[in-house]
């Protein structure tokens, strides 16, 4: 950005103004001040005014965006840029966000100031120095390139007398300084830009649909490029006998990319600023926008008028409305649509027209005033306004196919569109006569249906079936949606603002004041644990305020620009809500929205009575009842069907079944991951039940009627037959009541005697256990026992007095028990656990693996009496308990109130301390993570599809890599145009230069891997750099024998490379030779050549063979001459010799177990009706052969009817050998 102002501001200029006008600087802030005054604009006073000018100028002045502040800016024009940098400038808008919104009124307000300019006559600034500060500035302004590549070509061209180079066009865009490059090869990508767009270009890649350049051989044989409008003939210029339809056409394009836009994203989003500004109400703010936005789509073609005949945003927004008060067709329309109006009333204050025409008292006879000519004009030279497919559409396509009375499965509702997508995109021109020719939506898709049965293109689909069931359901949703009426609102009145450029809106940062973020969150989740509410309340509650957050989010800025605290804010945004129709109607559908909006008032303190607004009070009452109607149940209700005790008695109801242990763990972790998914049906059951297998009967059948559930069941119906069996077990513990949980032999104390111990004693046993038995007391050793009595007599002078049973009893009080041993561990080794743990878990990280603690700490854990992992898992589960929010699992830990499956935990985890890097070496996260495993580690690395292997133990995450929406578009349509056409497509064919050159740390590999994961993984799979679509089969065999077929002259190496490109290995060779053999001829071992370099007579080459060929059969390597053989093109020898048996004789075959390259194999007779494994038994047979497998083996190797000395058939040949000499005998 400072690099951008630089060249915009001359710096010394500037610090001359400064000196000049320093003078002027407090009068000029005056003047602006007594003038603001007088206009009194609402939101806005003089001191606000003041204070964030100086902000403003504080900050530009920090950030070097401008040298002096801006009180020192006299001229309009300078200003309006100076406003455009600040109000794009992103950490403007982050730092200090009530500044930014006042700087987008103020700066407006201090433009129409400098424009009107009130006291220029009071304020004695030299002339000369305006005039000499407002040309270097303007001249610095223009410094800046501002054209794309494609532009500063045209622009070149266009200037020049003849053709250019590309080395040529590069010095000619850098000498006139039209285009700033920072790639390294400039050329390149000139070169590059220019193919794409050349009307003769043999580029592979075509990206651009309009031809703008020409290309041409010189006389040197260098490339050279013309404009499309201008050829060299003869040294001259000659233009094309369809001139003017280029030319008009060109121009087109220029007005395309100059034009004055009226209504964008941007504009859009000041204009719902400048409404919550102007105090309308929200629920207008949204249909205004809505209203205008719908207008601006209907009549794009009077917008396109209004802004050919304007030069600025204002005169043409001020043509526009005056072209809709006169058409007849808005007119009407308005009148059943009633919003129209007074949106359009709105936006014209927006825009800053004072005066507008009331729309009521324009003529009848005016309504056909426009002229007709223009219009039709101006609908030849654009498409139609409709459109039938885009991203919008395609989302609520798949939302209609996976919702509604015809429901499909996600799948299903992915293939149908991205196959409509491909059909849109490969048959353009249809798609655009169909929505000519049509007046609505749904006539365009059904007349593209027609048409596209009658192409013979489409018809020449293999998948035309496939492409035509997508369409017509695709119709059946234009159809079911084909209305789209818009709720009726008033007007209301707002101030008018001056024409000044709109900021980009990107998104909007998070304000001082929040009502809700993670903070907060927690907060409310402590508070209602401290108020007893159930679990799964609370997750309910906190993640239904999150969504209403995240819904109603112009009503949350609304109470947050009329606040200064959280709790003021909130008060605000929840009276708000209660106020706003669609928060009702979706309180009436899911009453969690009210009694969670309860839980969060009284949670930040807000009571009824702070709000006298009676129709708040009326729905506030209803929601109050609702709410204390079930807060018996929400906040005290102890009713739970899952937690750590229903889970072991589930265990042990399966253990009692003789279910595997496998199994076990499975349906475990299954009906956990339901629980989790749907928790807020687990919370309806069991707010509406009052006994645990009440509340679990009520769940499944809330499940069974959820349409997630059924999709989950789809994709995996492992999910139906675990419900199945927690329904068995619920009716089983309805009847039993619930299993006691087997517990382990050693975890038995005798807590009787325990208290009956004596303190002192106690002590005196844990001395004992802890000074002579390191390495843990065996409780069934007699030998250890009278160990134990000598020691304590020896360091205390008395013996025990209890028997050997209470004796056991004592020790195993003293210690922890672990396989048949007690062990002291100490209460300071414990408390070191503890702190290291909670350390950890307090720094951020999710979850320690019992064995990566043990090992990163063995040094001293094993001299403390911690000997084995598995007794650390002992020790954790004692320190920290579930009931303490920790979750043990069977290799880690969690202080997660909900987790999930362990990959997705180690997953975050990595994410989590990935940091700012782009690489990331296995060593780097075993050092960030020193409690995950590194084999853990590198598992998810591997498997997961997020991180992108760079190179060996290097890897990268899919949101370092740089990839513009753009990159992504073009990717994508690239892809499916080849997968169209060619069933496949390759990764190496996809253009990544410019993704490559922003990614200079990545490789080749990692970069595609990268791009296909972020760009097509939605709805294409890859195998190897092979990508086609979800649902499609990838036919390897046919695509290599296309691939042959493009060829005359390949190696082996050559086959095997594109298999590895295709499949992703090449140590299999039998899809490359099988092909190879289908298509190509074998000239020799490592060559393959097309059939054209070889000129075979068959029946002289036939005799020639039957000279050698005796009987049925001939391995081929019994010919060992071939001087009979006629000439044909190349030099006989066996690999030949096969090709030509394989596809061209007439009278013999060529058979073998695989194709090899050893030419094992055997030339066989056509009338031959023997299977190969039957010729070799008759080999056998006939020969002395003993009947062994190995001696069989090397026999058929030796002959050469088999490329290896082990043969897979050996048994079968034996007995079939066996009959056959018997037979013979």
């Amino acid at each position: 950005m400072s690099s951008e102002v630089e060249e915009t501001i001359n710096t010394k200029e500037v610090v001359h103004e400064s000196q000049s006008a320093s003078s002027s600087n407090g009068s000029l802030r005056e003047a602006f001040l007594d003038w603001l005054r007088s206009k009194n604009p609402k939101n806005c006073s003089p001191d606000l005014a003041d204070d964030c000018f100086d902000k403003s100028s504080e900050y530009s002045i920090r950030k070097k965006l401008y040298p002096t502040p801006l009180w020192n800016v006299t001229d309009y024009s300078v200003f309006k840029s100076i406003y455009n940098i600040l109000i794009n400038d992103k950490f403007f808008r982050i730092q200090d966000r009530s500044n930014y919104k006042l700087f987008l009124l103020v700066g407006r307000l201090y433009s129409t100031f400098l424009k009107q300019k009130p006291l220029s006559h009071k304020i004695n600034l030299v002339a000369s120095n305006e005039s000499e500060e407002k040309a270097s500035q303007q001249e610095n302004l223009q410094k800046t390139p501002s054209l794309t590549i494609k532009e500063a070509c045209i622009s070149v061209l266009q200037n020049a007398k003849g053709g250019m180079t590309i080395r040529q066009i590069y010095e000619k865009i850098i000498a006139e300084n039209l285009y700033s490059f920072g790639a390294r090869n400039p050329e390149s990508v000139i070169q590059t830009e220019i193919e794409r767009a050349c009307e003769n270009s043999n580029s592979t890649v075509r990206m651009s649909n309009k031809r703008i350049f020409r290309s041409e051989i010189n006389q040197s044989g260098k490339k050279i490029y013309f404009p499309l409008l201008v050829t060299l003939l003869d040294d001259t210029s000659q233009y094309y006998p369809d001139t003017n339809v280029r030319l008009f056409a060109l121009q087109e394009e220029q007005f395309r990319s100059s034009k004055i836009e009226i209504w964008n994203k941007s504009i859009e989003q000041n204009f719902c600023i400048w409404m919550e500004m102007e105090n309308y109400e929200p629920s207008s703010v949204r249909v205004y926008c809505n209203a205008v936005n719908q207008i601006y789509r209907d009549f794009r073609i009077l917008v396109d008028i209004a802004v050919r005949k304007s030069s600025t945003m204002t005169e043409a927004a001020s043509e526009f409305i005056a072209l809709l008060q006169k058409d007849g067709e808005f007119l009407a329309i308005s009148k059943v649509l009633n919003q129209f109006l007074p949106a359009l009333s709105a936006f014209a204050k927006f825009i800053g027209i004072d005066s507008v025409v009331s729309f009521s008292e324009v003529d009848e006879s005016s309504k056909t005033a426009i002229d007709d000519k223009l219009i039709s004009e101006e609908k030849k030279s654009r498409s139609s306004k409709m459109e039938i497919w885009n991203k919008s559409i395609e989302k609520d396509f798949r939302i209609w196919m996976e919702s509604g009375i015809n429901t499909s499965s996600a799948t299903k509702a992915s293939v149908y569109s991205s196959t409509v997508d491909e059909i849109v995109q490969h048959f353009r021109k249809l798609v655009d006569k169909a929505i000519q020719e049509s007046s609505t939506m749904s006539e365009a898709a059904h007349r593209l249906i027609a048409q596209l049965q009658q192409d013979s293109d489409f018809n020449a689909i293999k998948s035309k079936y496939l492409h035509l069931a997508a369409l017509k359901e695709f119709a059946r949703f234009i159809d079911d949606n084909s209305s789209n009426d818009m709720p009726a609102v008033d007007g209301t009145s707002g101030a008018a603002i001056d024409d000044m450029p709109l900021p980009k809106v990107e998104k909007a940062e998070t304000p001082k004041v929040e009502v809700w973020n993670k903070s907060i969150e927690r907060d409310f989740l402590a508070w209602m644990e401290s108020k007893n509410y159930v679990p799964y309340t609370k997750k309910i509650y906190s993640r239904t305020i999150d969504q209403i957050v995240n819904n109603f989010t112009i009503l949350l800025d609304t109470a947050v620009y009329k606040s200064t605290t959280m709790t003021e804010a909130a008060s605000i945004f929840i009276e708000l809500l209660r106020q706003d129709h669609n928060f009702t109607a979706k309180s009436s559908k899911n009453s969690q929205f009210s009694t969670s909006l309860a839980a969060f008032e009284r949670f930040i303190g807000s009571e009824s009575s702070d709000f006298s607004s009676d129709a708040i009070s009326t729905n506030r009452t209803k929601t109050d009842k609702r709410y204390e109607s079930g807060k018996t149940d929400l906040g005290s209700s102890k009713i739970e069907i899952w937690n750590k005790s229903i889970e072991q008695d589930f265990l042990t109801w399966m253990r009692k079944k003789n279910y595997a242990s496998s199994n076990r763990k499975f349906y475990r972790f299954y009906v956990e991951m339901i629980m989790d998914d749907f928790s807020t049906l687990a919370d309806q059951a069991t707010r509406e039940s009052r006994t645990m297998p009440e509340a679990a009967r009520k769940f499944i059948v809330l499940l069974r009627q959820s349409r997630e559930f059924e999709v989950k069941i789809e994709i995996d119906h492992r999910f139906n037959n675990v419900l199945d069996e927690y329904a068995e077990f619920v009716d089983y513990i309805d009847h039993t009541g619930l299993p006691e949980t087997l517990v382990p032999e050693e975890t038995h104390i005798n807590k009787q005697l325990e208290s009956e111990v004596n303190e002192e004693l106690q002590s005196k046993l844990t001395d004992i256990l802890f000074k002579k038995f390191p390495n843990g007391f065996r409780l069934d050793s007699p030998i250890e026992l009278m160990r134990f009595r000598r020691f304590t007599a020896d360091i205390f002078g008395e013996d025990i007095v209890l028997s050997d049973e209470e004796l056991k009893s004592a020790i195993s009080a003293s210690g922890t028990p672990f396989k048949g041993k007690i062990y002291v561990v100490t209460a300071e080794t414990e408390s070191r656990i503890k702190h290291l743990v909670d350390e950890a878990f307090a720094s951020g990280t999710g979850m320690i693996f019992y064995k990566a603690f043990y090992e990163n700490n063995e040094d001293w854990l094993f001299p403390a009496s911690i000997v084995s992992v598995e007794m650390l898992e002992v020790i954790f589960q004692k320190l920290f308990t579930s009931s303490s929010g920790y979750i043990h699992k069977k290799n880690y830990i969690s202080n997660r109130s909900y987790t999930r499956n362990e990959l997705t935990m180690i997953k975050n985890e990595i994410i989590r301390v990935w940091g700012k890097d782009v690489l990331v070496s296995y060593t780097h996260l075993v050092e960030r993570l020193p409690y995950i495993p590194f084999e853990k580690i590198k598992s998810v690395l591997s498997y997961n599809s997020d991180f992108i292997w760079n190179s060996g133990g290097v890897y990268t995450h899919i949101s370092k890599v740089n990839i513009t929406e753009e990159e992504r578009t073009r990717i994508a349509s690239f892809v499916a145009n080849s997968c169209l056409a060619n069933g496949y497509a390759s990764m190496s064919d996809i253009p990544m230069d410019e993704i490559e050159e922003r990614n200079r740390e990545l490789t080749p590999t990692a970069i595609q891997n990268a791009a296909f994961q972020i760009c097509l993984s939605d709805k294409y799979d890859k195998k190897g750099k092979i990508t086609t679509r979800k649902g499609g089969t990838l036919n390897a065999l046919t695509i290599m024998k296309d691939y042959c077929r493009k060829l005359d002259k390949c190696s082996l190496d050559d086959l095997l490379s594109f298999q590895e490109e295709l499949l992703g290995q090449r140590e299999n060779q039998l899809i490359s030779m099988e092909a190879a053999y289908a298509v190509l001829v074998r000239v020799d071992k490592n060559t393959f050549l097309a059939e054209k370099y070889v000129d075979f007579n068959t029946t002289e080459i036939d005799n020639v063979i039957a000279l050698f060929v005796k009987g049925e059969y001939l391995p081929l390597k019994s010919f060992t001459t071939f001087v009979a053989f006629p000439h044909c093109g190349q030099p006989w020898n066996l690999f030949l010799l096969e090709s030509y048996c394989r596809r061209f004789s007439e009278r013999f075959r060529f058979d073998t177990p695989s194709v090899n390259s050893r030419n094992a194999g055997a030339v066989i007779r056509r009338s031959c009706v023997l299977t190969y494994v039957e010729i070799m038994a008759d080999a056998v047979a006939r020969s002395d052969v003993s009947y062994e497998k190995k001696a069989i083996g090397r026999f058929l190797y030796e002959k050469g009817y088999t490329g290896k000395t082990i043969t897979a058939k050996a048994s079968e040949i034996i007995e079939k050998a066996k009959t056959i000499r018997e037979r013979k005998d």
